[in-house]
């Protein structure tokens, strides 16, 4: 049951990307968020262009430099370019985000109403200390009466440069703001600007983290033809501040109808021989063996473990499309995919 619980949380970390309008690159954690949709009521003539909030969000765990502090980084999503007033709004004006590039960097900037989006060429980058300004142009005609569900929708990419190994940062992020420049003749400039806050703070924590890593691996070849490669050497280094939790484990996973079994031999702690107790294995689905590996202590800050991997092989042959194996160093189940674990996207790998 341990077994199938940890294959559904791996599969689930390969299957949800970071963040459902980025590119798809691993990373922390993902926190989902909802706004809801502000009323308006337009009164009086002329155009009134409104900055209204999107009806999706998410952010990503980052620390303090001291990583005794957890944060989550609210993303720059995107947002909606309204039109409160009961005339149309002329396209062709500037909008911009800032945001702290110790965070984000934005990439690409689309736009469009609807689930239509074309690209919004950026024409300015403009950095303020950790603070950076993307501007581009909005070219359409707003139509009056629009809100967040029917106005303009800006959808903005951005690369997450707070992961591991910079997932530290000196002070808080810097505050977001989203900005309209509208052409002459609108009603209300209060509402062309949203400022608020980049981040929420999560609270004190004990702050570990372990990065698994493929030092040697082998190619097997079947009588058939068919290949699999699959680690033979693993290394995980404890990245700390705070050691790895007891109870956590190593798992490994291969395909269950090429081989019978795993084992670990010359098992080593900083070079300083070492071990790791066999648990009972399983095999999830009909395809993938499972074995996990119990560590017999914690490792500190810098501690480094390595250990060789042998394989039993299965005489019976390699089915046709074998299935890819894992490697995983996971804490205890209570503990499994907690904001208190760093570079979570590099304490497994895929065979």
């Amino acid at each position: 049951m341990v077994d199938e619980q940890h294959r559904a949380v791996s599969e689930s970390r390969r299957a949800v990307a970071r963040r459902s309008v980025m590119a798809s690159a691993w990373a922390a954690p993902v926190i989902l968020t909802a706004a809801a949709a502000p009323a308006h009521a337009a009164s009086g003539s002329g155009f009134d262009v409104a900055l209204d909030p999107p009806q999706m969000g998410s952010g990503s765990v980052l620390y303090d430099a001291d990583f005794t502090r957890i944060y989550v980084a609210g993303e720059p999503v995107g947002y909606v370019v309204a039109n409160h007033g009961n005339e149309p709004a002329p396209g062709g004006f500037p909008m911009s985000v800032t945001c702290d590039n110790r965070v984000w960097e934005v990439t690409a900037v689309k736009g469009g109403f609807g689930t239509a989006r074309a690209d919004l060429p950026i024409t300015a980058r403009v950095q303020d200390g950790h603070a950076t300004t993307v501007t581009f142009t909005i070219p359409e005609v707003i139509p009056p009466h629009t809100d967040s569900y029917t106005g303009f929708f800006v959808s903005v990419t951005s690369d997450f440069r707070a992961a591991y190994p910079h997932d530290g940062i000196s002070s808080v992020p810097s505050p977001t703001r989203w900005e309209v420049t509208p052409p002459p003749g609108d009603t209300d400039v209060a509402d062309n600007a949203v400022h608020y806050a980049g981040y929420t703070d999560q609270g004190p924590a004990d702050i570990w983290g372990a990065v698994v890593t493929r030092i040697a691996a082998e190619t097997v070849s079947w009588a058939d033809g068919t290949t699999l490669r699959r680690p033979t050497t693993v290394a995980v280094k404890s990245v700390g501040p705070t050691p790895t939790p007891a109870g956590s484990r190593i798992r490994l996973a291969t395909d269950a109808r090429m081989s019978t079994d795993i084992s670990v031999t010359d098992v080593t702690v900083n070079g300083v021989a070492s071990s790791l107790t066999k648990e009972s294995s399983s095999v999830w689905q009909g395809e993938l063996l499972q074995v996990p590996f119990l560590l017999g202590s914690r490792l500190n800050a810098g501690d480094v473990l390595r250990f060789d991997i042998e394989y039993a092989d299965a005489p019976s042959g390699a089915p046709a499309s074998p299935s890819p194996g894992q490697t995983n160093f996971t804490p205890p189940d209570a503990q499994l995919n907690r904001s208190d674990q760093r570079a979570q996207e590099l304490s497994y790998f895929t065979n």
